[in-house]
Order: C-alpha cells, then sequence, then structure tokens
C-alpha cells in the first residue's frame, strides 16, 4: 500500500525521493492492479451488519413506489431491495476514490522519477549526414573537418588563425608550402608524398588536401608542429583540439554519477556510470566545489558537450588539470650579435656616392653596421640591380665594421612599376629574387643584408612572410645576417607578420619615425615621442627584444602652408637635417617653443604670406628618445640617414 513506501531525501541517489527507483517500480506495480469490486462489496455489507441483533438507524423515509415504478426503472424482474441499492452507491464512491488516489500517486511519481531518455547528439551538435565538426577549446567552431583516407584534415584558415600560418599554398603549382628553420617542405595536393630539400618523402596519408576550394591539412601531421591536444569521436564525427598547456579544473565523479542536459532529473542523460566512459569533465565555475553547497554543478567535456551533474555525485573534490601535447617549439638558431648594434643607412642615389662613405663616416662614433642602399628588386621575375663596391666594403672591413646592403622594392611603384604580389607569391619568382640575393652575399663577403620592403600590399603579405622565412634558410645557412626594416605597427600594415619575423630573423627594425610623411594632409613630427613609444611597445609584442633595433631619423620636415599658383591654399613640405633644420627655422624668423608632448622644439611664424612649421631634431630631443629606447634594453639603433647627423648626435646615441 501506498502508506508502506519508504521516503527519503537521499541524495546520494539520483531518485530524489525513493530511495531505489527498482522499488519504487514495484510499488507502482502493485498499486496499479484493478481493484476486486465484489470483494469490496461483501467487506461493506458485512460491515454494515455488525451483528444479528443490532437495530439497524430507520433510514429516511423516501417517497413510496410501486411495483410499476419499479418494472418501469429497471425492466421486468424484481426491483432491487433498498440495502442493495445503498451497497451500489457506496461502492461506486469508493471506486472512485480509489482512482483518484491512483492518479494522485502516479502524479508524484512521475514528479519525482529521473528521465532515462538519451541526448541524441547528431541533433544536440546540429549535424546533418555524414558531417564532421570541430571542437575546439571546449566548443564547437564554425571551421570545418574532413575525413579522408581514415584521419582528420582541418581547415588551414583555422590553422592559420589559432595555430600557425606556415602552411603557405602555391596555387599555380598547387602545392603546399611548409618551412622550418632549415628546411622547405613541399606538398602536392592529394598525395602520399612530399619533397623536402630535393629529398622525396613518404607518407600514410596526404598531408594536404583540397574540396570546394578549400585547403586542409591532416592534423596527424600537424599535431607534430604546433602546441595542440586532439582527440577524435563517434557518432557524430567530431575532432577535438584543446591548446598544449591550457588549463581547467576537473571535477572527480564517483560511482554513481549521472550528467544531464539540463539541472534537473527530468534533463535528459548525456553520459552515465553505465557509460563506461572516460570522459574529463571540467567544471564551468572554475574551482566551486561540492563544499560550497551547490545542488548542481554545470560542467562541460573537451569533446563539446555541455551539462549538469549532482553535487551528491562528485567526491567534493576539483583537480587542476593542464592539457600537454609534449610539444617543444622549433629552435631557430639566430646570428644575432654580442654587442649592441649601431647601424647607419647610407643613402647612396648614384654609384659615385659610393665614394663618399670615408668622409661620411670620419666624425662618427659607435658605429658599427654600415647598410648602403645597394640593391633594388626591380620586376616581378625576381631580378634585382646593383650599385656594389668593392671597394667600399673592404673599407668598411677596414674599420672593423660590418656591412649589410639593403634591398628595397621602391621600383614597383616607379613608372609603370611592377606587381609585387606576382613577385612574392609566386614560388619560382620568389626563388630567383634569393638566389640573385645570395649570390651578391657570396660574392662580396658581406656580413649581412638588410631587406626594405616598403611597398608590400594586403594581398601579397602570404608571399612575403614566405620569402622572409625561405630567406632566412639560406642566410641561417651561410651565416650571415638577416634584418629586416618595419613600420611602426598599425592596423593596416599588418601582412608583414612582425611574429613570423621575429621567429625567424636576426634582427628586426622599427622604423620610429615619418609619423608626418610628405605628401600628408597634416603637419607634424616625423617622430613624436609617444609615436616612437608606440613603435616599440607594440613591436615588442610581437618580436623579442634580443631581436629588436629601433631607428631614429637625422632629419626633420618644414611645413609650408598657404596658396598655391592657382590661389588655392596647400599644405606641402621640404626636408631637413639636424642642422638644415635649425637654420632654415632662424633664416625665416620662427620663434621656437619647447613641446613636452612630442618632446621636441617646434619653431613657427609667417613669412611670405605663408604659414611655416617645424619639429626640430635637435640635442634635446634625441637625448629624450635615447634615453626611451635605453629604458628597454633593445639590440641597438639605426639611423636614417648618415650625413643628415649633427656632430653631437653620436654621444647622444653612445651615451658618453
Amino acid at each position: 500500500m501506498i502508506n508502506n513506501r519508504k521516503y527519503t531525501n537521499n541524495e546520494d541517489s539520483d531518485d530524489y525521493i525513493f530511495e531505489d527507483e527498482q522499488e519504487l517500480e514495484e510499488q507502482l506495480e502493485e498499486q496499479t492492479e484493478a481493484p476486486d469490486i465484489e470483494e469490496i462489496a461483501v467487506t461493506l455489507d458485512e460491515g454494515e451488519g455488525a451483528g444479528e441483533n443490532a437495530e439497524p438507524t430507520p433510514p429516511e423515509q423516501p417517497e413510496q413506489k410501486t411495483q410499476e415504478d419499479y418494472a418501469e426503472l429497471y425492466g421486468e424482474g424484481e426491483p432491487p431491495k433498498p440495502g442493495k441499492r445503498k451497497r451500489i452507491i457506496i461502492i461506486a464512491a469508493a471506486v472512485a476514490l480509489i482512482a483518484a488516489a491512483l492518479l494522485a500517486s502516479g502524479i508524484i511519481i512521475h514528479k519525482f522519477t529521473p528521465s532515462k531518455a538519451r541526448v541524441d547528439y547528431n541533433e544536440y551538435f546540429g549535424v546533418e549526414g555524414n558531417e564532421a565538426i570541430l571542437i575546439f577549446n571546449y566548443g564547437k567552431s564554425d571551421y570545418k573537418v574532413k575525413l579522408s583516407d581514415g584521419g582528420f584534415y582541418v581547415e588551414n584558415s583555422f590553422l592559420k588563425e589559432n595555430f600557425t600560418d606556415k602552411f603557405y599554398y602555391d596555387e599555380r603549382n598547387n602545392e603546399v608550402l611548409y618551412t622550418t628553420a632549415t628546411e622547405i617542405y613541399t606538398f602536392p595536393i592529394g598525395e602520399k608524398s612530399y619533397d623536402a630539400d630535393g629529398e622525396s618523402r613518404q607518407t600514410e596519408r596526404p598531408v594536404a588536401i583540397k574540396d570546394n576550394g578549400t585547403l586542409y591539412i591532416s592534423v596527424d601531421f600537424v599535431s607534430e608542429r604546433c602546441d595542440m591536444v586532439w582527440r577524435g569521436y563517434e557518432n557524430p564525427d567530431r575532432l577535438v583540439i584543446v591548446d598544449g598547456g591550457s588549463e581547467y579544473m576537473k571535477t572527480i565523479l564517483n560511482d554513481e554519477y549521472v550528467v544531464r542536459e539540463s539541472a534537473s532529473i527530468k534533463g535528459a542523460v548525456m553520459e552515465d556510470t553505465s557509460d563506461g566512459a572516460d570522459t574529463m569533465w571540467m567544471l564551468a565555475d572554475g574551482d566551486a566545489n561540492a563544499a560550497q553547497g551547490q545542488e548542481w554543478f554545470k560542467v562541460f567535456s573537451e569533446d563539446g558537450r555541455g551539462g549538469y551533474v549532482r553535487s551528491a555525485h562528485t567526491t567534493g573534490a576539483a583537480v587542476r588539470y593542464t592539457y600537454d601535447s609534449g610539444y617543444e617549439k622549433e629552435e631557430y638558431p639566430a646570428q644575432t650579435r654580442n654587442h649592441d648594434i649601431l647601424l647607419v643607412w647610407h643613402a647612396v642615389y648614384d654609384i659615385n656616392d659610393n665614394g663618399k662613405i670615408e668622409e661620411l663616416l670620419a666624425d662618427s662614433k659607435g658605429v658599427n653596421t654600415v647598410s648602403p642602399t645597394w640593391y633594388k628588386a626591380v620586376d616581378a621575375e625576381g631580378n634585382i640591380s646593383s650599385m656594389a663596391d668593392r671597394d667600399y666594403v673592404e673599407y668598411i672591413h677596414g674599420l672593423g665594421m660590418e656591412i649589410w646592403p639593403l634591398i628595397s622594392d621602391f621600383t614597383s611603384v616607379d613608372g609603370d612599376g611592377w606587381d609585387e604580389k606576382a613577385l612574392l607569391c609566386n614560388t619560382a619568382s620568389r626563388r630567383r629574387l634569393i638566389q640573385n640575393i645570395m649570390a651578391e652575399i657570396n660574392d662580396y663577403g658581406y656580413d649581412g643584408i638588410n631587406i626594405d620592403f616598403e611597398k608590400v600590399s594586403q594581398d601579397a603579405g602570404d608571399g612575403y612572410i614566405q620569402f622572409i622565412r625561405e630567406l632566412s634558410i639560406s642566410c641561417r645557412k651561410a651565416g650571415v645576417v638577416l634584418s629586416v626594416d618595419n613600420y611602426v605597427p598599425k592596423p593596416y600594415n599588418m601582412q608583414y607578420n612582425r611574429s613570423g619575423q621575429g621567429e625567424c630573423v636576426d634582427y628586426v627594425i622599427v622604423m620610429g619615425y615619418d609619423e608626418h610623411y610628405a605628401g600628408g594632409s597634416e603637419a607634424g613630427s616625423v617622430a613624436s615621442i609617444s609615436f616612437v613609444n608606440e613603435g616599440i611597445s607594440e613591436t615588442l609584442k610581437e618580436v623579442p627584444r634580443e631581436k629588436l633595433i629601433n631607428a631614429v631619423p637625422f632629419y626633420t620636415r618644414m611645413w609650408i602652408e598657404g596658396p598655391d599658383e592657382e590661389g588655392n591654399v596647400s599644405l606641402s613640405s621640404r626636408s631637413y637635417g639636424m642642422n638644415g633644420g635649425a637654420e632654415a627655422a632662424d633664416e625665416l624668423g620662427l620663434t621656437k617653443i619647447w613641446d613636452d608632448e612630442v618632446k621636441q622644439y617646434v619653431a613657427a611664424g609667417a613669412s611670405d604670406g605663408k604659414s611655416y612649421s617645424i619639429w626640430l631634431e635637435d640635442e634635446r630631443s634625441m637625448g629624450e628618445r635615447m634615453e626611451l629606447i635605453r629604458s628597454y634594453n633593445l639590440a641597438g639603433v639605426a639611423a636614417w640617414c648618415l650625413g643628415l647627423e649633427a656632430d653631437y648626435v653620436w654621444d647622444i646615441i653612445t651615451g658618453d
């Protein structure tokens, strides 16, 4: 009977009210057996007599009916006796009460019976057909996954965003290139072989495949070269990737655990102890534990499921779990020097400028590296022009200095120009450019090379960093320095990929000038202190400080605002060396005031109906700049350009 059931608030069971779900079901079966009406009738009849001699209580006198009345009501035969009619009414009432009790007990049982429904994971993950999904750091990703040749393949765009951008797709040759510190791997799309610097190697399955124009890379190959932990799951097919080194709080479940889709015993079952799974369920609230008195804990698993478990189903402990991929980052041996670099660029506009180097260096102090602007990339095929001079090289080496000639890309915007993307994103052209550079290095015996590509477009960015990576291998093998010039980081020049440079080149030079430049729409300093600081601090987010050199200007710019020949007000500028700028300001009678925000003297005034302004480069401004640079403990200083400096600048730079 229902009064004999055991009630409990047993929190160690998912049954909540009844001690045992099996007992509950047995009781339910007993309770729902149909009652015997005859038994009830007899019992009630016997209770009514209470003995042969008992005096019955006189009932109220009903209206008398004739035999014909009964015949009309009940048909032919004897009418029921009054006592029998009473028993029928009582039986009906009893049956109604029992039915109501059964209904009520059924509602209670339903309310407190745990759901045994299981989660449909195809529906849960929104999977259609044979689709495979990617779970990244415990959440479903929008990136696609492919199953091919018994292996998982992930979109290259996912890898580029989260792990590595080293898989470079050569569309013309339909192959993927992967560059290490010493080798270039070439993977033909869909093939089970690849080339490693001329050596053919075999793989169990293709490293790279394409589907509907999307490039996919084998996770087997990737995981050996990236800090990740991965695992495959079925029903539905899912590739799980977790960042190596990431930490989570793992809850320890007991032998009776049930993980449900919602925080209720009515929630569908995601997993329970009968599944025999080895799932690690992590606490969504970090280090929350059972001692905090929560009834339900929100948990999630690495394969993309999120659910709830009752605190009674945990051991009350949470353990910090760290994903260890065993990944060891590849080392890129650097040709860095054991002294601070003081590099000066020598602007060589004509072959005859080479003869001026002795005079230009005569009064210098502390310079240990010279970079003449000798080379230019001249077309999209990888050819270069040169103004190199052997006597110049011999002279620099004779002074105990190093020479890192500069190669630029400025001819791409001269005249009809040439397509920089066609050069950098074509493997054959890119390799020809590298071969030509290395031929010059070997022929002249340079100590390094300085890459000054300032015209790289957004769509040429992937080809540019591939060029730098491939060139770094050649320079590393030759034992020469690879230095690369960069703008102050801005959203519009992220294609230069400073993090990629910082990994494989020897020195990254940030050009801490041209804040306001020729042709610009606003007058101002070429290198305010905040601009210099931004260049250093932002570049250090991607480049190690032992590789970072900050470049300072030996020049300034005079800004002229006034009517042009047609009477329209326009802004123009002229550049001056450090001494020349001060002299021009004096000649115009401009008033000089120290601007503490930019850390420079600003000279301004009017003459001949025009307004003039110049942010001077002098002893004080250079001192402020060098103090900032030293505070960052960088690898050195560079300067543009030799011959524009004032004599006193060397003592300021060297700190003497």
